[in-house]
């Protein structure tokens, strides 16, 4: 069986008439975490256990999200910051995977593994691999994002610490916490981009030095 049969059911690729996957993801994450933020409120999620529930359904290494929603009961807005956050953590994790999967998508096109209009549009990066110079700002790029998930969600490396909730004012109103929680979504969207690309460069990389 031939790889274009294997493979048949990558088939179609989305096309790319100028805006990148990751700008189009994130305009997404900007418009759907507006619905929690403008439709439910802090006494909304305190009288539904649906939405209580959902607000503590994350990983319990995750300890920032608890100290962010103690930083926001100054406010009264705890419950809403617990949402904003975990919404976001799921959404970008949808959003990780479209990303993730499409790039990988191109690459298995760039290798002719499977087939595509010839007016596909392929980033540079990706028709030429990225260059020394560029891997190296993409590691960089990505242990900032890794400690962009540290400072919003594990809390290992940044702790939010409840002694200097003032430092912290952005997470005690509503546009805060909308700007917070979809930064925090956008780091996902990014990875979906990023960690393909690294790989698949060193890859190729390393084979070029044998």
């Amino acid at each position: 069986m031939s790889n274009n049969k294997i493979f048949s059911f990558f088939n179609h690729i989305p096309k790319n008439k100028g805006m990148p996957i990751v700008n189009k993801m994130c305009y997404i994450s900007l418009l759907i975490m507006l619905v929690p933020s403008i439709f439910i409120s802090n006494e909304m999620i305190l009288t539904n256990h649906l939405l209580v529930d959902f607000s503590n359904f994350y990983p319990i290494s995750f300890s920032n999200i608890d100290n962010i929603s103690n930083v926001a009961l100054y406010k009264g807005l705890e419950y809403k910051a617990k949402l904003m956050f975990t919404f976001g953590f799921y959404l970008g994790l949808l959003l990780f995977i479209i990303v993730f999967w499409t790039v990988i998508k191109l690459y298995l096109y760039k290798f002719n593994i499977i087939k595509a209009c010839s007016n596909i549009y392929i980033p540079v990066d990706i028709q030429n691999g990225l260059t020394i110079g560029r891997l190296i700002n993409a590691i960089f790029f990505f242990s900032l994002l890794l400690l962009g998930l540290d400072y919003y969600y594990f809390g290992n490396i940044f702790e939010i610490d409840l002694e200097t909730s003032k430092v912290y004012f952005f997470f005690q109103n509503e546009i805060g916490l909308y700007i917070s929680s979809t930064l925090a979504t956008s780091i996902f969207i990014l990875f979906g981009s990023l960690i393909p690309r690294v790989l698949i460069s060193l890859y190729l990389k390393l084979t070029k030095c044998r």
